[in-house]
């Protein structure tokens, strides 16, 4: 079965549905979702899940938990998206782990940044498109489908990455091109 996308659906409440019904659709509890916990300790929010810790210094538990929610929303419509468009079976579970992996990893670094540096003090902590085709997010892809799909995972991580084959390979081996010289 292939994942598919939410249809020009922006994070946040849904507008009403053509049958009239007023009632608003909340972005989904990801965290909760998925079995990762948020937690406070000494003043710094914790995010762990999946064997892994991620630190946020430096901001509200309840903004950083909407923060990512939102951020997995939008991330996960893209990857279903890219599923869908590539016709590559992903499970929904799959589709939200992959796009947490990238949220998390991406938010962490912007507020990295807003921590460190004077020029990025403002940088909002959020997504975008953008975001999900940088190199840092198609490295999280295929992390993801290196451990999920073991020699297979180029189809899978082409897919997610919104990619061909070909365009996939070449990226491989310019990754691999960075890393040896």
């Amino acid at each position: 079965m292939i994942f598919q996308p939410l249809r020009n659906k922006p994070p946040g409440p849904a507008a009403a549905s053509s049958e009239g019904d007023s009632e608003a659709l909340a972005t989904p509890d990801y965290l909760v979702k998925l079995g990762i916990t948020l937690q406070v300790k000494h003043g710094i929010c914790r995010i762990h899940g999946a064997g892994e810790a991620t630190a946020f210094p430096n901001i509200d538990p309840d903004e950083l938990r909407r923060k990512v929610n939102d951020a997995a929303h939008l991330a996960v419509a893209h990857y279903a998206g890219n599923a869908a468009r590539a016709s590559v079976a992903f499970t929904p579970a799959q589709i939200e782990q992959v796009a947490m992996r990238v949220t998390l990893n991406a938010l962490y670094l912007y507020n990295h940044w807003r921590g460190h540096y004077e020029q990025h003090r403002h940088h909002p902590l959020t997504l975008n498109i953008e975001d999900f085709a940088n190199s840092a997010a198609k490295d999280e892809c295929l992390s993801y489908c290196q451990n999920e799909y073991g020699a297979g995972y180029r189809l899978y991580a082409a897919a997610l990455t919104g990619m061909s084959a070909e365009e996939f390979h070449g990226y491989e081996a310019a990754r691999r091109a960075y890393a040896d010289r």
